[in-house]
């Protein structure tokens, strides 16, 4: 059975989150999604929560590597986003997209 325990000692990248009071980091991520390389020596594991993608080698059933995805700078004119919970009455059905200072994981 494949896990993470490898990494509960290593310095992780500074974009995967691991939250979890006292938690170690296997005991943290929180594997999601798959997707199997075409020769099927490899996958790459979504750790969504983890903002991170695991890369696990099929033929040892280790996981080889964290990557962490960074964050979005949203204050960034090309990545805004409707940051607002309110409907504007007087633009219904009207979506604002603009710059906001935050940062979003991916």
């Amino acid at each position: 059975t494949a896990n993470f325990r490898a990494f509960n000692s290593a310095r992780l990248n500074s974009s995967i989150r691991i939250f979890g009071p006292n938690a170690t980091v296997a005991q943290d991520l929180e594997p999601e999604y798959i997707a199997v390389s075409d020769d099927s020596r490899r996958a790459w594991v979504t750790l969504q929560e983890n903002n991170a993608v695991g890369v696990l080698d099929l033929r040892t059933g280790e996981f080889t590597r964290l990557i962490g995805l960074r964050f979005k700078d949203h204050s960034l004119r090309r990545n805004g986003i409707d940051s607002s919970d309110r409907i504007n009455s007087s633009t219904p059905g009207v979506i604002e997209i603009l710059p906001r200072p935050v940062f979003g994981m991916y």
